[in-house]
C-alpha cells in the first residue's frame, strides 16, 4: 500500500513537471545563421504564437489573421528582434544589420485566412544582413531579451559556414548565449580564408602523406 502510494506520488511529480519543463511547439522559434567571411545572414522563423506575444496581431478581434494584418504587425517585430538580438563580432559591438525582408512560410499567404488553431504552424521568417569591414573570426550572439516571449521560450539556432559541419545551438532562458568560432583570422585577406580551415593536426597530416608520396615515387623509380 504504501509502495502504491509512493508511486502515485511520483505519477503525480512527472505530471506536473512534464507542463513546465519542456516547452511546448508555439514556444519554440527558430534562427539560421550564415557566416561568410564578411557577411552574415541571420533568419528568424516565429510562428503566429510567438508574433502574438510581441504584438498584437490579430487587430480587428475577429479570431483569424489576415496577410494584411501581418504585414502591419513587421515592423514591430523587426524592432523587437533587432533591441533583442546583441551581437559581437571579432569582439566589437554590432547589430543583426539591415532588414532585407519577411516571408510567410505557407502557400498563398496573401489569400489565405488563418485561425487560431494555426498559431503554432505557421511561421513567418525575418531576415537581416550584416556587412562586416573584416573577416569574421568571432561571433558573439546573446538573446536573454527574446525570453520577454516566454519563460519557458527556446530557440532553436543552426551556425553555418560554407565548408563546415552545421552546428546546432539551443538559446534559452539559462543559456542566452553563444559565440560561434570561425577558425578565420580576422586581419587576414577573403582569398586565405579557405586555407584557414585547415588546423595544424591537418596541415600535420597532408606532410606526412605527401612526404609519404614522395618517397614511394622515389623508390619506384630507383626500382624501375
Amino acid at each position: 500500500m504504501v509502495a502504491s502510494a509512493l508511486r502515485r506520488t511520483v505519477l503525480i511529480l512527472i505530471v506536473s513537471l512534464s507542463g513546465t519543463a519542456f516547452s511546448h511547439p508555439a514556444d519554440i522559434s527558430y534562427l539560421r545563421v550564415n557566416v561568410a567571411p564578411q557577411r552574415i545572414e541571420f533568419r528568424y522563423s516565429l510562428n503566429l504564437a510567438t508574433l502574438a506575444r510581441i504584438a498584437r496581431i490579430d487587430a480587428n478581434g475577429d479570431n483569424q489573421v489576415t496577410f494584411a494584418e501581418i504585414k502591419v504587425l513587421a515592423p514591430a517585430v523587426v524592432a523587437f528582434l533587432t533591441t533583442s538580438s546583441r551581437i559581437a563580432i571579432n569582439d566589437s559591438s554590432s547589430s543583426l544589420g539591415d532588414f532585407e525582408s519577411y516571408e510567410c512560410i505557407w502557400p498563398n499567404a496573401e489569400t489565405t485566412v488563418l485561425t487560431p488553431h494555426d498559431a503554432d504552424q505557421r511561421f513567418v521568417d525575418f531576415r537581416f544582413v550584416q556587412d562586416w569591414p573584416q573577416v569574421v573570426a568571432t561571433l558573439q550572439l546573446h538573446l536573454e531579451d527574446c525570453q520577454a516571449l516566454g519563460e519557458l521560450h527556446t530557440i532553436e539556432a543552426t551556425f553555418e559556414q560554407s565548408g563546415e559541419p552545421a552546428t546546432p545551438v539551443t538559446f534559452s532562458r539559462a543559456e542566452p548565449s553563444f559565440i560561434y568560432d570561425t577558425g578565420w583570422n580576422a586581419h587576414t585577406s577573403v582569398a586565405n580564408t579557405t586555407q584557414q580551415r585547415f588546423s595544424p593536426n591537418m596541415l600535420i597530416w597532408a606532410s606526412v602523406v605527401m612526404l609519404t608520396g614522395a618517397g614511394l615515387r622515389t623508390l619506384c623509380r630507383q626500382r624501375a
